[in-house]
């Protein structure tokens, strides 16, 4: 039986920027030059595992010469992944077992993940931006979507002036 989702949206044509420090300060000021330079972030995550921070967050790729002016110098090349997409799921109520069967399901077909991040009632996986559909056939697999949706795909770049 497929667990029932309120829907599915599917994001294209972004970078992954991982930001790495001892000490969150460092990690909050490189978020702050971006909003400085009004790059907006679709997806922001912070984990601290002993001691050690690690921030992540997807830009569009219109932006990404722009972050890169503005990110210190550890950071401009070896951190930030392109192209990916972020795949967010509406799930409906199983949201722990939805998380644990798309990962493993990803898993299974060899779609990298980049990074997971989970709100209140999204649960977001950031891939591989060539194997998003592909990912999003999986998803529809696993779970199902009311009648009246069908997976969205944003084409919209916000630019704030």
């Amino acid at each position: 039986m497929k667990l029932p989702i309120d829907g599915l949206k599917i994001y294209n044509s972004l970078a992954l920027i991982f930001l790495r420090n001892d000490l969150c300060a460092h990690i909050r000021e490189a978020f702050h030059r971006l909003a400085r330079q009004r790059i907006n972030v679709n997806m922001l995550t912070l984990t601290a595992t002993g001691g050690r921070w690690v921030g992540a967050g997807c830009i569009s790729l219109c932006d990404l010469d722009r972050a890169r002016a503005v990110l210190p110098e550890s950071v401009r090349q070896s951190d930030i992944i392109y192209p990916v997409g972020m795949l967010t799921v509406f799930p409906h109520k199983s949201r722990t077992r939805l998380f644990f069967q798309l990962i493993s399901a990803f898993y299974e077909r060899r779609l990298a993940l980049y990074a997971t991040a989970s709100a209140t009632s999204t649960l977001s996986f950031i891939m591989d931006g060539h194997r998003l559909e592909q990912a999003a056939q999986l998803v529809q697999t696993i779970a199902e979507l009311p009648s009246h949706h069908t997976p969205f795909t944003s084409r919209l770049h916000v630019r704030q002036l």
